[in-house]
């Protein structure tokens, strides 16, 4: 078996004694779709690679009418397709060029333009996951988007947990109104409590290790933890957290040493 001759600049590789491949040029597409079953009769077939790169294999056991002879006068005949097509490929590419440029400037037009309600927006989601933590709905969706680059569409998506985030927690503490009972600690060793508990929940109560918030209390204890930070809910988050941290006397006295283990501040 003789090598084909080089059209489109396409090199020819032997894979067996009967059998030929090349990468397939992307000149040569004109001429397979119009060509494809006088190519296939001389042994001539289209296919990827393993890796999905697109060859033109040549089969000398299918060649009934001459390969050799073929592709230089179809090359020859579809050359005014081909440099159509080169040239319809560089007019695509130039526009797509012109129309990511014209995007990149839209882009840091609409970030300049529109700075303070971004810095603003982040803010306020960076606020809601650093205080209320697993209380957040949407909280694992709101940090990835935080570390992404800054788009309108990210920008949206942000907005859009931050107010059904407010909302849930302004609920939170209509919920939290009607709560009473719980430890007669002061307010101060109350808060310390919630933040002890906070704190020592790195694992968001994923693992039964007496350590933080159970799971049952987990997502309530960060909203206390936050609502104690916000003037607007501090009042019923003591109400609730009074209750929840009755369930933590044992755990919280080896950190703090006005809790005796009866549940009251010593």
């Amino acid at each position: 078996m003789t090598d084909l001759p080089c059209i489109l600049n396409m090199v020819w590789r032997r894979v067996s004694d009967t059998r030929q491949t090349a990468v397939l040029h992307p000149d040569f597409w004109p001429i397979y779709k119009a060509e494809r079953e006088e190519l296939r009769s001389a042994g001539l077939t289209i296919g990827t690679d393993d890796e999905g790169v697109w060859h033109l294999r040549y089969d000398q056991k299918f060649d009934r009418t001459g390969a050799d002879t073929l592709l230089p006068q179809m090359a020859t005949a579809y050359a005014g397709k081909i440099r159509e097509a080169r040239a319809a490929r560089a007019a695509a590419e130039r526009q797509t060029e012109i129309n990511r440029e014209n995007a990149r400037r839209d882009h840091e037009a609409w970030l300049e333009g529109e700075a303070v309600m971004i810095e603003d927006t982040v803010n306020r989601a960076r606020r809601l996951l650093d205080g209320y933590g697993d209380s957040v709905p949407g909280r694992a969706k709101l940090a990835r988007l935080l570390s992404l680059p800054i788009t309108r569409s990210n920008l949206s998506d942000i907005y859009d947990i931050c107010e059904a985030a407010d909302r849930k927690i302004a609920g939170r503490n209509t919920e939290a109104s009607t709560k009473s009972g719980g430890v007669d600690w002061s307010d101060e060793i109350v808060i310390r409590a919630v933040k002890v508990l906070t704190e020592a929940d790195d694992d968001h109560a994923e693992q039964r290790n007496g350590i933080g918030w159970s799971a049952a209390h987990s997502s309530t204890g960060h909203w206390c933890y936050g609502a104690l930070g916000d003037d607007r809910y501090r009042e019923n988050a003591l109400k609730l957290a009074r209750l929840l941290v009755a369930h933590y006397v044992d755990q919280l006295s080896v950190h703090i040493p006005e809790v005796s283990p009866k549940g009251r501040a010593a």
